[in-house]
């Protein structure tokens, strides 16, 4: 088990997963239920779905937020980060198809771009600096995030620390994440959608953003 901040911050994402997964069981929660924007079903006003996204958008949420708890909580082999990367990438690639060949979605390019943040944060080696990809052999466990600096995430989750990435690309995923969390709160704000259950799902998204970017950060 790792330091108290990564295990808060585990549970939050924990929960955001699950609201996630409450949201692909229960229709309401998307906005399917017939029901106008404004929530009044008499109000004379013609009924309409409001779901903007669809259910695959939170079952990915779902699968991030379950990937951020293991990794924030225990140690994770090469083998299990290369394959949850690979995931990742797909998941990305899966969101700008969409995006290019389907209809313009912002649920859709925030995934995209947490799913390219997760995805390199998961990789092994090979983008990591020589220094740091030898300073991390002979550990049988890697932590999912790479880190350096004055406080190595392998102490604050538990797990070994991982070879760091070059300081542009934590920087570059730091951007990715910093425009997520923007784009979630603007959407919640001044977004069509109004209903309170789509605008949990918006904080959730900058939930998980945010400690992407907590975990990228003790990288620099």
């Amino acid at each position: 088990m790792g330091h108290p901040t990564a295990v808060v911050l585990a549970l939050l994402c924990g929960l955001s997963a699950a609201y996630c997964l409450a949201r692909c069981l229960v229709p309401r929660l998307r906005g399917v239920d017939g029901v106008p924007d404004s929530g009044v079903a008499d109000s004379g006003v013609a009924p309409r779905r409001v779901d903007r996204h669809g259910i695959s958008v939170d079952a990915w949420h779902v699968v991030m937020g379950t990937a951020m708890v293991t990794m924030l909580l225990w140690p994770m082999d090469r083998t299990s980060t290369a394959l949850q990367a690979i995931v990742f990438g797909f998941a990305a690639l899966w969101c700008v198809t969409h995006l290019l060949i389907r209809q313009r979605s912002g649920a859709h390019l925030r995934l995209a771009v947490t799913c390219v943040v997760m995805s390199v944060m998961l990789m092994p080696a090979p983008l990591a600096s020589p220094v740091g990809a030898a300073s991390s052999v002979g550990h049988e466990h890697l932590s999912a995030v790479p880190s350096m600096g004055p406080v190595a995430l392998g102490t604050m989750t538990g797990s070994h620390s991982m070879a760091a990435p070059p300081i542009w690309l934590a920087a570059l995923m730091l951007a990715g994440v910093g425009f997520v969390v923007v784009a979630a709160a603007r959407a919640a704000v001044i977004g069509s959608e109004r209903r309170a259950s789509a605008r949990v799902g918006l904080a959730g998204e900058a939930l998980m953003a945010g400690v992407m970017g907590w975990m990228v950060a003790l990288a620099l």
